[in-house]
């Protein structure tokens, strides 16, 4: 993103003293990006590896110095679905942890080849930024839990109300969603959607 970052990197290992997992989020919201060819798969696996994870290549620079991060969350919004599932499965041959950040309506298309490889543990559904599904969060995420019953399930949520009308929602969390979804076996918790606006 073009301002240092080299500070993370205490901060990494600061919460990893803790017992708590980082992950480095891949894809996003903003600009154009895709996998166009396995080939492309094949170097950002690599890429990811030798930058933010264990590995370590002479001339590869690394962002977060020597801290390495504890796995990889695919948060595909743009562009196509092709090769995400070779990206997943070149970082898991490699032990990385993998998880998927989805949009709330089920499936998605975009993430759907990767999810069925079975190697991304955790899915972190987001009830915001999708029309459809601020309408009915607890049907879509009760799709997403029952098409994954080995994946841990989450709640994302969105922290500030500057961002999302999603947010208004939220006061009517626990009544409309959570009590119905806590005792799920794969409910894993809320996400929160993200630090910088939740301070």
């Amino acid at each position: 993103s073009g301002h240092p970052v080299a500070a993370v990197g205490a901060d990494i290992k600061h919460c990893q003293s803790k017992g708590v997992q980082v992950l480095l989020s891949i894809g996003g919201q903003g600009g154009g990006y895709s996998l166009p060819s396995s080939q492309s798969a094949a170097d950002v696996a690599d890429n990811l590896w030798n930058a933010y994870l264990g590995g370590r290549r002479a001339g590869v620079p690394r962002p977060f110095g020597d801290a390495a991060v504890d796995g990889i969350d695919f948060f595909i919004d743009q562009g196509g679905a092709d090769h995400y599932d070779e990206l997943a499965r070149q970082l898991h041959g490699r032990g990385v942890a993998l998880t998927a950040t989805v949009r709330c309506s089920y499936p998605d298309s975009r993430l759907q080849k990767a999810l069925a490889t079975g190697l991304l543990g955790r899915i972190h559904v987001r009830i915001f930024g999708d029309n459809q599904c601020t309408m009915s969060p607890l049907d879509a995420w009760e799709k997403w839990a029952a098409a994954y019953p080995r994946c841990t399930v989450f709640l994302t949520v969105v922290a500030s109300p500057e961002q999302d009308e999603g947010y208004m929602f939220q006061k009517d969390l626990y009544y409309g969603v959570q009590q119905f979804i806590d005792k799920e076996p794969n409910y894993g918790g809320i996400a929160i959607w993200d630090r910088y606006y939740d301070k």
